[in-house]
């Protein structure tokens, strides 16, 4: 799958939670301002419309409350939900690009260690194919093992044997 792939599918979840995130914040948010801006407006008009002390000042804040904390419970919700999608998509995409790059970079890692340990055992096959058969019957002779029916019975039945594929 392609990074662009990867980025579409995180661009969407991440609009996705961050569109709920904000909402939630904005609609928070604009509760708060539109219910002090409310209770405030409320009790001014209210004090105007019902000339009683006190009484239409207590009646136009506690409506003028309720309406503004609606209000901008409302708008605040909706303004917040597009900033927070916005965010929430930049976010994601920066969080996939980068998981990406790791996922490149760890499959480099195995390609260059499997590299090497190929390399390693070509050499080591060279260096074997280098070796004359008197180097080899030397090498044998020089590991002492035990005469027996399982071994090959003498070193010079055991030199066979490795270099030949000679069974007993």
């Amino acid at each position: 799958m392609s990074i662009e792939k990867y980025e579409q599918a995180g661009r969407t979840a991440g609009r996705l939670e961050g569109e709920a995130m904000g909402r939630a914040t904005g609609k928070a948010k604009g509760s708060a301002v539109g219910g002090a801006a409310g209770t405030v407006g409320g009790a001014v008009l209210g004090q105007i419309l019902i000339p009683i002390p006190g009484v239409g000042a207590a009646l136009g804040a506690s409506v003028g409350g309720t309406v503004g904390g609606f209000l901008g419970g409302v708008f605040g919700g909706k303004k917040g939900a597009k900033k927070g999608a916005r965010k929430g998509a930049r976010v994601a995409r920066r969080e996939y690009r980068q998981m990406h790059s790791d996922k490149l970079r760890k499959q480099e890692a195995s390609e260059l260690k499997a590299r090497a340990q190929i390399e390693q055992a070509n050499t080591a096959a060279i260096l074997a194919k280098k070796m004359s058969d008197d180097q080899i019957l030397q090498g044998s002779m020089a590991e002492p093992f035990p005469v027996s029916a399982e071994y090959g019975g003498s070193q010079f039945d055991q030199f066979e044997r490795r270099r030949f594929g000679a069974t007993i």
